[in-house]
């Protein structure tokens, strides 16, 4: 990205890149200095022209709040909660932090027995189920930072029959497989989407080339709640 970056293309109009630091943020500045429109998305870098981010810790309300909605409406306000945690990125502790911090909010009785980074191997997800079965056999609800997790916690929790009306997981990002679960009425129950990167870029690069100061300069994802309520309208898609 940086050496692409630092090179003059008379015929480039905008360079899109995909980051998790700042790391190019110089060259960013160069190619904007040479008059190349800049996206970047994934984090918030010094310059840009213009900027695609997730709010992380509002998509970790973002999955307590279908949690708690669930919990009341189901088990009167009271469960065992365990929370598949994530400190190996700055998305992932935020959207810990913010699952935490809503819970303590807005269902301050309930028990959380459980947050831990199981880490991002696949079969990471299962080693925590089988763990928290283990330890804590009547837990009701799993809140995860990602759907590759949360998905391999509710296989577990299947082959250990551990499913049914009063069990809950929730995970995020939308998987195909997790709005599949959701459609079908399992205890796969709820998926935070955090919003689609490279249609909010191709929507807005046209008025960005063309110089339109309309669009702003950011958009910021915040996280909407995906539930046997509304997942026909995602896998409409």
């Amino acid at each position: 990205c940086i050496d692409y970056c630092e090179k003059r293309y008379d015929n480039v109009d905008a360079i899109v890149v995909i980051t998790f630091d700042a790391a190019a943020d110089s060259a960013f500045k160069d190619a904007m200095d040479k008059g190349v429109k800049v996206v970047v998305a994934g984090c918030e870098t010094e310059n840009y022209s213009y900027n695609v981010i997730s709010e992380n810790t509002a998509i970790g309300h973002c999955i307590a709040e279908m949690a708690i909605d669930w919990i009341n409406e189901n088990l009167d306000g009271e469960a065992q909660i365990a929370i598949v945690a994530s400190q190996g990125s700055p998305s992932g502790a935020d959207r810990t932090a913010g699952m935490e911090e809503y819970f303590a909010e807005n269902l301050p009785e309930a028990e959380i027995v459980l947050v831990q980074d199981p880490g991002s191997e696949a079969g990471s997800g299962n080693d925590f189920a089988e763990n928290l079965l283990l330890r804590f056999p009547d837990v009701n609800v799993v809140c995860s930072v990602s759907d590759d997790r949360a998905l391999e916690v509710f296989e577990s929790f299947k082959a250990a029959n551990h499913v049914g009306d009063d069990v809950a997981i929730y995970g995020c990002d939308c998987n195909g497989q997790a709005l599949q679960y959701i459609k079908e009425g399992t205890s796969y129950r709820g998926s935070a989407d955090t919003g689609n990167y490279g249609q909010e870029i191709v929507d807005i690069l046209p008025a960005l080339i063309a110089g339109d100061d309309s669009i702003g300069t950011q958009t910021v994802c915040t996280g909407v709640g995906v539930t046997i309520e509304n997942v026909e309208d995602y896998l409409a898609e």
